[in-house]
């Protein structure tokens, strides 16, 4: 049985340790020493008691937060961290009930995006316009992000392996895509794309000028 902490940043310690065994990454750890951390230590410096904390004291915290002119989608995060580490608490039976945490509410107003095809034809007529040295391979890549929704760095880091195509129950075939340790370090595959053919053609121009199949998809400028 875990010991009871007796402050806050005890606690804080506890969380993020069973948080860290959990398998979380590194980034999440470092978001609960910058959003959470600094809840606990707030928290004991003015002298509170560990089993009194209640809603008056988040909403403290989160009122001078507030007051400093940051977003409240900032002030938002704050908050989120503050109620999985009570919550664990809870949990633990360090709490005796659940501390309700007050999200900031505001309005977001969504701007007028473009529609994806507007988004490829920019950014395809881009790769032409700028003359970039591997036009083939530009082409490729930008349409498997927005077809498959990767992140910049997982796009970076596939291999020619990491890509097949499969059959579907419908007798279709689509890209399944690899992604190795993406966010949270974390592995999935990821089907890809919309109109296989189209795409299949993108692949087929870039091999003409490439025809490594075991090497990076992406590779620098200089190696080609």
């Amino acid at each position: 049985m875990p010991v009871r902490p007796r402050t806050c940043t005890e606690l804080y310690r506890a969380f993020r340790q069973n948080k860290k065994l959990a398998g979380k990454s590194v980034r999440t750890l470092q978001f609960y020493d910058e959003k959470v951390k600094p809840f606990s230590e707030w928290f004991d410096a003015r002298g509170y008691k560990f089993t009194e904390i209640n809603e008056a004291h988040v909403d403290e915290f989160m009122s001078i937060h507030d007051e400093r002119n940051i977003s409240k989608n900032t002030v938002n995060v704050y908050g989120r961290g503050i109620r999985a580490m009570l919550y664990f608490a809870h949990r633990r039976d360090w709490l005796s009930r659940i501390i309700e945490v007050t999200m900031p509410k505001f309005k977001t107003e969504l701007p007028d995006y473009p529609s994806l095809p507007e988004v490829r034809a920019k950014l395809i007529e881009a790769c032409v316009t700028n003359r970039t040295r591997n036009i083939a391979r530009d082409k490729f890549l930008i349409s498997l992000m927005l077809d498959s929704g990767l992140r910049k760095s997982e796009i970076v880091a596939l291999n020619w392996r990491d890509l097949e195509w499969i059959e579907t129950c419908d007798g279709y075939e689509c890209g399944l895509v690899h992604v190795r340790n993406g966010k949270g370090d974390k592995s999935r595959s990821q089907y890809s794309p919309e109109k296989p053919w189209s795409f299949y053609n993108l692949i087929e121009n870039y091999l003409k000028v490439r025809n490594l199949m075991n090497l990076s998809l992406s590779p620098s400028e200089a190696a080609g």
